[in-house]
């Protein structure tokens, strides 16, 4: 469930798309999981992943992760790449929001209810992807602000603000698995 409100309607996201991508939206479907606005996009050139990410996320971050991304594909690590704007950015600005497209990969999203047949598979791509990444050059992020940002008070400050999120968005249909939980 997105923390924020998004800054985009239908026709925002029309002319956004068009101006920045050149695509022609024919539908959108605001996905209720994670934590940014994500949309599945239907275009006349296909369908594609839309997320609209919180104002905290900057260009820099989300590049990054496109960085890493073409560094899996290059290896032939299976990945949903992401779509380049006209000028040939891999996320843009929009409203104070990082906007990005990446290829809409078909399949189901798993929680903590992964079929146990699906384990083996699962087990083996993260040792793929491990062997991969050990000669990715990374940031080391392990530092006094990283021990910071999982303290109990900082654990607990996102929590809270999620909640007050669910309680905002109490008709998404995940508000009633989500009390529950809590």
């Amino acid at each position: 469930m997105a923390i924020e409100k998004s800054v985009f309607n239908q026709g925002k996201m029309q002319m956004f798309l068009l101006q920045e991508y050149g695509l022609h939206l024919t539908e959108s479907q605001h996905l209720s999981m994670g934590t940014a606005n994500c949309y599945k996009v239907s275009c006349k050139e296909g369908n594609y992943f839309f997320k609209e990410y919180q104002k905290e996320y900057t260009l820099q971050t989300v590049e990054r992760e496109t960085e890493l991304v073409d560094y899996l594909y290059s290896k032939g690590f299976p990945v949903a790449r992401f779509i380049k704007t006209i000028s040939g950015n891999s996320c843009t600005l929009f409203k104070g929001h990082v906007i990005s497209l990446q290829e809409y990969l078909e399949g189901k999203s798993y929680l903590n209810d992964l079929p146990h047949n699906l384990l083996k598979d699962s087990a083996k791509y993260l040792g793929i992807l491990h062997s991969i990444l050990k000669d990715y050059p990374m940031e080391s992020s392990l530092d006094e602000k990283w021990a910071a940002s999982i303290s109990v008070e900082a654990v607990n400050k996102k929590y809270d603000r999620l909640l007050e999120a669910l309680e905002r968005e109490n008709k998404d249909p995940n508000y009633s698995v989500v009390r529950h939980i809590k």
